[in-house]
């Protein structure tokens, strides 16, 4: 159950806060690494949000640089969108999207 508490405003998060760590905290404070990513224009509207930047392209095509902490979480997130999003780098991210859509394919024609 949630609830809300107090009013809006009275807490401050201190500076230099890591929630994302306070929640997790198997997961390591920081970025592990950045990726860039293709995406269709129009899609992947929450890789769109998460992205230090964007350059459009004139092709349909879109280019976000994507900060992550584990490659495979990383992997995950982009293979639900299926054609619509291709990763470009690191190597690691490639490798493992590309091993994702293989094992998809494996199942789907098994």
């Amino acid at each position: 159950e949630v609830r809300v508490v107090g009013q809006p405003g009275e807490y401050v998060v201190p500076e230099g806060a890591a929630a994302r760590v306070l929640a997790n905290p198997a997961t390591p404070e920081g970025t592990r690494g950045t990726a860039r990513v293709r995406v269709r224009a129009g899609a992947g509207q929450l890789l769109r949000r998460r992205a230090s930047s964007l350059t459009v392209g004139d092709d349909g095509w879109d280019e976000l640089v994507i900060e992550y902490d584990d490659p495979e979480v990383l992997a995950e997130e982009l293979v639900t969108h299926g054609p619509s999003v291709v990763a470009l780098e690191p190597p690691v991210l490639r490798e493992a999207v590309i091993r994702r859509l293989h094992a998809v394919l494996e199942a789907a024609t098994a």
